[in-house]
């Protein structure tokens, strides 16, 4: 710049514009930066986007293996039924039919067939799940038998529950037989 006298209205003018100039040249740093701030949110906006995306694909894949695994499972439970169903019927033809001919012993394992035939599914998974933690207490107990006398008491007791957790199992059994009767 020419130097000027600071006491001239070209002077005044002069510095007026220069401190605008000096002003705009800060407000666009300012702008600059906030821009560069806005683009880097931008950018991370658009990172976390894309991970949700792929969380949303993998919640739809695992969403639609679920859905396939139900239908396979409801296939095979409805196969299953139709195979018990099938076998409950013939051992009930075959019960009807020949009984008349049959052993004491013979005799005796037509009427567990025949009670077995009378008894509902759920009164089969409820007994076959008491068995079943029946013998977990029962492999607990035998495992907790090396641990010293210290638990004694304590395995006499889980001997106990697997113990009436059977005769639950065979009640179950057993009332199915008296309520078909």
């Amino acid at each position: 710049m020419i130097p000027i006298h600071h006491g001239t209205p070209q002077a005044v003018d002069a510095r007026v514009r220069e401190d605008f100039v000096e002003h705009l040249c800060l407000v666009n740093e300012d702008f600059f930066h906030e821009k560069r701030a806005l683009l880097e949110e931008n950018d991370a906006l658009a990172v976390e986007n894309v991970a949700l995306r792929k969380e949303a694909e993998q919640y739809r894949a695992a969403e639609e293996a679920q859905i396939a695994l139900r239908q396979k499972m409801e296939q095979e439970r409805d196969a299953l039924s139709a195979h018990v169903a099938s076998g409950k019927a013939t051992v009930a033809n075959m019960l009807e039919v020949h009984m008349e001919n049959l052993s004491e012993w013979e005799s005796e394992k037509v009427k567990e067939a025949a009670e077995w035939v009378a008894e509902p599914p759920a009164k089969s998974l409820a007994r076959r799940d008491l068995a079943k933690q029946a013998e977990a207490l029962e492999t607990l107990y035998n495992d907790s038998l090396g641990h010293g006398g210290d638990g004694m008491v304590r395995c006499g007791i889980m001997l106990d529950r697997a113990i009436e957790l059977r005769e639950e199992a065979t009640e179950v059994c057993d009332e199915n037989s008296h309520t078909e009767n």
